[in-house]
């Protein structure tokens, strides 16, 4: 029979890990909302936009954001392609790699779960977090801080990845 308590810690931590990815998402909108609001205030104070007219641009803002439209040169320069603004990169690059390790993690933690030992993963999942919520801090100090966050990350999928296949080899040299 399934026993929902034993797998309590594997789906916390997953739950917690989707949770701070999304955290990062939004931070990566707003910093390029913001970084569209600076540039609409440089305009105004005698910069000039070669994309004509913004029609709509004297809207109520809501939470101190500016309408924009995706298709302007500037915004998307600045949305989707922005590697002049340290802002930019920042976002960018805190949920680039935290999705590029997202799938090694979860599939590892979940091996090790099952195969191992699920409320291990408590302790393995919160050293994970932690050094995915010191990302954005690290990577703005660049190296050598950067590695404070990384490496103890790699070493956490390793370790899962590397005790499930020792256990996994166990079992089945003991079958045999």
């Amino acid at each position: 029979a399934f026993d929902a308590q034993e797998f309590w810690s594997p789906m916390l931590v997953t739950t917690a890990i989707v949770s701070l990815y999304y955290v990062f998402l939004f931070f990566q909108t707003y910093t390029k909302l913001y970084l569209i609001g600076q540039e609409k205030k440089r305009r105004g104070a005698g910069g000039e936009s070669n994309n004509g007219p913004q029609p709509g641009t004297d809207w109520p803002m809501t939470l101190g954001l500016q309408p924009y439209r995706y298709h302007d040169v500037d915004t998307a320069s600045i949305k989707y392609g922005n590697t002049r603004d340290p802002l930019a990169i920042l976002g960018d690059r805190t949920v680039g790699n935290t999705l590029e390790q997202l799938v090694p993690f979860l599939t590892s933690l979940w091996a090790y779960a099952i195969f191992v030992d699920p409320h291990m993963t408590r302790y393995t999942g919160l050293l994970y977090i932690l050094t995915r919520t010191a990302y954005p801090f690290a990577f703005w100090l660049g190296s050598p801080w950067i590695l404070i966050s990384t490496i103890p990350g790699y070493l956490v999928i390793w370790y899962h990845l590397a005790a499930t296949l020792w256990a996994m080899s166990t079992a089945v040299a003991t079958i045999q």
